[in-house]
């Protein structure tokens, strides 16, 4: 089906198929058959619901200003982005030129590690002796933790007296 409409002295016409929502929703419609062919003719100043109407003119405002105004500032954000867009490229250029310069890295599989023996009980050389029990260690380290955990009381004391300076 067709439909024409009026706008400004200039006749429109859109081919479509209608439905039933739309033709209820135009008000004053008339059905026309011209030369055996349905028309829906509005009337005069009255627009489809698909028409948007242009916003009201403001009097006093320049719009040529505003134009060039707008024009202008295109312009610039155009010089602006062309800038922007002449540096990504050259920053592309640049990475490319570092990955060629960085030779590639090649994954090369690290040798197991040789597992650490441990020396056996009678092989430990015991110098550090805890003058509270009977026990003896082959390192300071070994000593201390001796300390720490089964006499604790003796080691606070002895780290405070550290730390006063005595």
């Amino acid at each position: 089906m067709i439909i024409f409409w009026w706008k400004s002295n200039i006749l429109f016409r859109k081919s479509f198929l209608p439905t039933g929502n739309m033709i209820s929703s135009i008000k004053n419609i008339q059905i026309q058959e011209i030369g055996g062919t349905p028309f829906f003719v509005i009337p005069m100043f009255t627009q489809p619901p698909s028409m948007s109407q242009a916003p009201p003119r403001e009097f006093g405002k320049d719009y040529r200003e505003e134009y060039k105004k707008l024009l202008g500032e295109n312009e610039i954000q155009t010089a602006e982005l062309q800038t922007l867009l002449a540096d990504i490229d050259r920053l592309q250029k640049e990475i490319q030129g570092l990955e060629r310069q960085q030779p590639a890295i090649k994954h090369v599989r690290s040798p197991v590690k040789a597992q650490r023996t441990r020396r056996l009980a009678k092989q430990i050389d015991r110098h550090y002796r805890c003058y509270l029990c009977p026990k003896s260690y082959g390192s300071e380290g070994s000593l201390n933790q001796h300390m720490k955990i089964k006499h604790f009381e003796f080691y606070q004391q002895r780290e405070m007296s550290k730390d006063m300076g005595i």
